[in-house]
């Protein structure tokens, strides 16, 4: 019984988390990021939020997410939202980044989906960046290179985000190369 409870509760979470992700039913939030020598004004990083709820940690719905293999289709939900939203505010050319899992590096279908979104507005390097982040481990860091690679290579700065708080940070460091290293904290 308990199993049975705890299988239909699992299956009841995953429904709704993609149909939060078919639904497009999350917020962006945007926090500024800044330059640690300068102090000025770098962009903003897009953050979700669940639920119109600005003050909530969305931590237990990413890590959820990753637990279930759902990220990498989050993660081309949120990039599209963003797309749509400097589509929108074009005129105000402010930079945004949006995080990338490092289990979406591995996905051949993620990358695929987002290099598509890419190319159909090329204007997008000028205001688009990526965090590669570290709530999950990147498998392959040779493969997550040639994926930096490849948006670099169409204009895009990529980050490493909160370097320092996980414990692969200076894996990442020696072999993705990056634009900028975001420090935790």
């Amino acid at each position: 019984q308990n199993m049975n409870a705890l299988v239909k509760e699992a299956v009841e979470s995953l429904n709704n988390f993609r149909n939060i992700i078919d639904g497009n039913d999350f917020q962006i939030a945007f926090h500024p990021i800044l330059d640690v020598n300068t102090g000025a004004f770098h962009h903003y990083e897009a953050l979700v939020r669940f639920g119109g709820n600005f003050e909530e940690s969305p931590y237990k719905y990413i890590t959820f997410a990753e637990e279930t293999g759902l990220i990498s289709e989050f993660d081309i939900a949120m990039a599209t939202k963003a797309v749509e939203w400097l589509r929108d505010h074009k005129k105000d050319r402010v930079s945004i980044a949006v995080n990338i899992s490092g289990m979406s590096v591995d996905d051949a279908v993620y990358i695929q989906k987002l290099h598509a979104l890419l190319d159909a507005e090329p204007w997008l390097n000028e205001f688009l960046v990526f965090e590669i982040t570290e709530s999950a481990r990147v498998v392959d860091l040779q493969k997550a290179n040639v994926f930096v690679q490849s948006l670099r290579t169409r204009g895009f700065h990529v980050c490493l985000d909160d370097f320092g708080a996980g414990a692969a940070s200076f894996q990442y460091l020696s072999v993705l190369e990056v634009d900028v290293v975001k420090l935790d904290g």
